[in-house]
């Protein structure tokens, strides 16, 4: 029987050990750890069930084979293999829409609600039955925090723009777009509380954002270092990362961006530390819709988003690359482009009578 490799040994022990370095991480610092109990009970689940009830309700969104991809990335990290999730961009909301669409985290939000709320009917009826209250409300905490601890978290790490994220300078745009008016004295302290609280946020446990600088400069430089540096570390826990390879929004829908150096530096870096990423394209059409950029709504509905992926032989690329990170790059974006022509036959297969966008 073939030995395991000291790298799948290592990732293996790392994977049962994730909740253990959770807990020596927590009593290292309670205070952050309180406050992504905090987050994640307050703010991700109920994020989860709006984003479930926006893109699968309010909107429709099909995930081709999400079962068998699912599979393939819980194999991949059990054997301690980092996972790299490579997609193209065309909302804001692409994360957390597409992500959580695969980890099917807004159903998973709903049902641990449900527990909470059942624990919270059971600690009631011991209470009429004579338990002190005291004890009852300790019980009920003590379930929320091990429902916030254990239950619905964000499972990946994103590669997020810094420019975009260090105040509320978005919302501001968008706002600026879907309002006739200026915002009123209440809006604006609003905007100015979020000008503390989005950064704040952003660096939390509970968000788990990569930041990366996408403006020039050499200490923007040294910034996107940092970053596919921090990536690297990441994926070789192993956690998964995703990465939205055009570096930023593309402005066309339906048209591919030219891919950034960052994700053909991320895998070329796992190779050379003697790691064999799996590395999954993911293609979607039609989240440009959901938040249409410079429309008169803010959220829009009665539209359909398509997802989905491909494996991407990394062996290939990097053979083909010759050591290159913007060849590599090239290469995920060039199997994008396969995957979303395979998406649109399957599309006009399925529906003749509809031309694609």
């Amino acid at each position: 029987m073939n030995e395991p490799s000291p790298s799948a040994r290592t990732g293996a022990i790392a994977s049962r050990t994730g909740l253990a370095a959770r807990l020596r991480r927590g009593l290292a610092d309670p205070g952050r750890a309180a406050t992504t109990l905090a987050l994640d009970l307050l703010v991700l689940k109920p994020l989860a069930l709006f984003v479930w009830w926006f893109s699968q309700r309010a909107n429709t969104l099909r995930f081709g084979q999400r079962s068998a991809l699912l599979r393939r990335t819980r194999r991949a990290l059990a054997a301690g293999r980092p996972v790299v999730f490579a997609s193209n961009h065309v909302s804001w909301f692409d994360d957390p829409v597409i992500p959580m669409a695969l980890y099917r985290t807004g159903q998973r939000a709903g049902l641990e609600l449900l527990a909470l709320a059942s624990l919270v009917g059971v600690c009631w009826l011991l209470a009429a039955r004579g338990l002190a209250p005291p004890a009852g409300v300790g019980i009920a905490l003590a379930g929320a925090a091990g429902i916030a601890a254990l239950g619905t978290r964000k499972l990946w790490w994103t590669l997020g723009a810094l420019e975009n994220l260090s105040d509320a300078s978005v919302l501001r745009g968008k706002l600026a777009l879907t309002r006739q008016r200026a915002p009123g004295p209440l809006l604006r302290a609003l905007l100015r509380i979020a000008d503390g609280l989005i950064p704040w946020f952003m660096h939390s446990g509970t968000v788990r954002t990569i930041f990366v600088d996408r403006r020039p400069g050499e200490q923007a430089r040294r910034v996107r270092a940092r970053a596919v540096t921090r990536a690297v570390e990441v994926a070789e826990r192993p956690e998964p990362v995703w990465v939205f390879f055009e570096g930023g929004r593309t402005k066309v829908p339906g048209v591919i961006a030219p891919a950034r150096r960052g994700i053909g530096s991320l895998l070329l870096r796992l190779r050379e530390r003697g790691r064999d990423p799996l590395v999954i394209v993911v293609y979607h059409e039609g989240m440009e819709r959901l938040i249409p950029p410079g429309g008169s709504r803010f959220l829009s509905s009665g539209h359909a988003v398509v997802v989905g992926w491909s494996e991407l032989d990394v062996a290939a690329a990097l053979a083909a690359a010759g050591g290159d990170d913007q060849t590599v790059a090239d290469a995920v974006r060039e199997e994008a482009i396969r995957l979303q022509a395979r998406l649109r036959l399957e599309a006009r297969q399925r529906h003749p009578e509809v031309r694609p966008a």
